[in-house]
């Protein structure tokens, strides 16, 4: 049995520039917000029941970060993002 990760990722054209997503835990099926850009408030709530809470914490975690106004700088929209591969069998890479 394989466990996908479910992920939604957004840009935002702060400065710096900041990348946040929610990721959805399994088996729990909790959404959290993560981020390669810096370190999410350790005050920060961990878990969240759907998928909009989790988005509008990440939010609201990279304007208190970063200030910005995401209608003005063009902030990207949430985007879903496939599971990586797993699996490493013939015929599964795209480069060969």
């Amino acid at each position: 049995m394989t466990m996908e990760t479910y992920r939604w990722q957004r840009k935002h054209e702060s400065e710096p520039p900041a990348t946040v997503s929610v990721l959805r835990t399994l088996p729990k099926g909790k959404w959290t917000v993560h981020s390669e850009d810096w370190t999410v408030p350790p005050g920060a709530v961990a878990e969240y029941d759907t998928l909009e809470r989790a988005m509008s914490a990440a939010d609201q975690a990279v304007a208190a970060h970063a200030p910005h106004d995401c209608g003005r700088t063009g902030c990207g929209d949430w985007m879903p993002v496939p599971p990586a591969p797993t699996d490493a069998s013939p015929g599964t890479d795209p480069l060969t």
